[in-house]
């Protein structure tokens, strides 16, 4: 065999095996419910070898050399994984990113419903807390209201419409699914709920000293409920209760509301230890 032939055997073995290289390719990016995933990289070519690596240290894999593995161990969120071809001489490698989603997240809680005496006419939500990467959002169903930060758990919603108004928390988990839940804000507007208070004092009393609230007179009791500063409602009794101790809430001011004898019946007090 002469130089020409053995020359032209060569270039025609480097040009199959050039033909035959693969570059590397990762896959399609991944929304996962849970913490597992199977990988989409491409075959390594004739003399390639393939290996899979976590940018952030902690993901499994169940065989690092193979292009469409299983991995486990992912961390909510993206995870960031690099498939590698390489022939010992030159390498090329891909990244996917795998979105995890947590499977245990609890369904949306748009918190107790609530009963605004106003002025002022705000209050403050208290929706369930999402587990990243899954999103949660406020939206208005009925009623009117400013959200102030839609996607805050415990925004405050301004300018409320006077009666019911009906906000939704909806929450978004990705492939493990979404869920919604409904809050409702009762407005309700006072011409001065001391001054109601100070005519009422016969029926309904705050005991600072054993800080307890009771209604002293009246035959039937049908609702008794008492709301802190921010608008939330901290004790709501069934009907025939009379008496709510405040012992286990902080300092600040309070209103307690009660139905007697198809009443209504108002107090403002300030709770001190």
């Amino acid at each position: 065999m002469n130089f020409q032939t053995i020359l032209l055997s060569l270039v025609v073995l480097l040009a199959t095996n050039c033909a035959e290289a693969q570059v590397a390719d990762a896959g399609s990016d991944q929304e996962v419910c849970g913490a597992i995933a199977v990988l989409q990289g491409n075959a390594p070519g004739a003399g390639q070898t393939g290996s899979w690596q976590s940018v952030i240290p902690g993901a499994l894999f169940m065989d690092p050399f193979l292009e469409n593995t299983p991995v486990g161990n992912l961390t909510f969120g993206p995870n960031d994984l690099v498939w590698t071809l390489t022939d010992g001489i030159t390498s090329t490698a891909d990244t996917v990113a795998i979105w995890a989603y947590d499977a245990a997240m609890p369904f949306a809680d748009a918190g107790p419903d609530q009963l605004i005496v106003a002025p002022p006419n705000f209050a403050y939500l208290s929706g369930s807390t999402p587990i990243a990467p899954a999103v949660c959002f406020w939206t208005v169903v009925s009623g009117a209201c400013t959200i102030t930060d839609p996607t805050d758990p415990n925004t405050m919603v301004t300018d409320l419409g006077i009666g019911w108004n009906v906000l939704n928390w909806n929450c978004d988990n990705g492939p493990c699914g979404s869920s919604t839940d409904q809050v409702t804000i009762q407005m309700m507007l006072s011409t001065g709920i001391e001054d109601a208070s100070n005519g009422q004092q016969n029926f309904f009393v705050y005991n600072a000293g054993s800080r307890e609230l009771n209604v002293l007179n009246g035959t039937t009791v049908n609702a008794f409920e008492v709301f802190d500063s921010r608008g939330r409602c901290i004790n709501r009794t069934n009907a025939g209760v009379r008496t709510v101790s405040m012992v286990d809430q902080p300092e600040g001011f309070y209103v307690a509301r009660a139905m007697v004898d198809d009443q209504l019946v108002s107090l403002r007090f300030v709770l001190d230890h």
